[in-house]
């Protein structure tokens, strides 16, 4: 019984050695693409100051990983008080940098955008981030 147990744990963790073994050791992303990085303008997490106009303008630059078949930005714009939906749109993305403006802000509106970089040749290679604006 000794033996049988001894033989079972030495099973497991030459497959648990194996297992690890296995997985990529590079900073490539899934599908053997390098993982997507991404910057904004204004930056992931801010909040910009409230604005008199009601466009908004968001620079997305792909500064590492842009894949070679393109990759496509979501972008979705909701107010932040009531869920009621600003923009929601996907843009190609054939360059790294990528110009998106938001038109048509409702006065006295904070909103909040998710923002979401997606491979084109692999799903599962995305970044996402998300900001805040409003309007006066």
């Amino acid at each position: 019984m000794k033996k049988l147990f001894i033989a079972i744990v030495g099973l497991l963790t030459i497959t648990a050695f194996a297992q690890c073994s296995s997985k990529d050791k590079g900073d490539d992303g899934p599908c053997s693409e390098t993982q997507l990085q991404v910057t904004t303008t204004p930056a992931n997490g801010s909040v910009t100051p409230p604005q008199v106009g009601g466009d908004f303008l968001i620079n997305v630059n792909i500064t590492n990983g842009f894949p070679a078949t393109g990759a496509k930005i979501n972008v979705l714009a909701k107010n932040e008080v009531n869920n009621q939906v600003v923009l929601d749109k996907a843009f190609a993305a054939t360059a790294g940098i990528n110009n998106i403006t938001i038109t048509g802000t409702p006065v006295a509106t904070s909103v909040v955008v998710q923002v979401s970089v997606v491979s084109n040749s692999c799903a599962e290679n995305t970044w996402t981030g998300t900001l805040r604006y409003s309007r006066k």
